[in-house]
């Protein structure tokens, strides 16, 4: 029964690393909703008792979701800027030029 557990387990393991590399195409390798299907690698690589694997998948979800954060903070400053931008004559333009680069993402600042 062991040995149908852990075929199992490698099937679910290769179904999500095809899904990370379908979400890393679409979305870049950084983006936050990758940050679940690492969870589900963790959990995977738990149960195979493979917690180095565990501790590395679980640290990369929690990069993804604390830069997630960070660009969701920015976002509601930005956002509360735009509600103020008529009052002081500044330009989205120069607002989104004030936001670091880095956290510039493809859904929120164009180009």
């Amino acid at each position: 029964m062991k040995q149908w557990w852990n075929h199992r387990l490698v099937n679910a393991e290769e179904i999500c690393i095809e899904g990370l590399e379908i979400h890393k195409e679409v979305y870049g390798p950084d983006h936050h909703l990758l940050a679940p299907t690492w969870l589900t690698m963790a959990k995977i690589f738990q149960a195979k008792k493979d917690y180095a694997q565990v501790q590395r998948v679980l640290q990369k979800a929690l990069k993804l979701e604390q830069r997630a954060e960070k660009i969701r903070a920015i976002e509601q400053v930005a956002y509360g800027s735009l509600i103020k931008a008529p009052k002081t004559g500044e330009s989205i333009k120069s607002m989104v030029k004030n936001i670091d680069p880095k956290f510039r993402t493809k859904t929120f600042i164009r180009q």
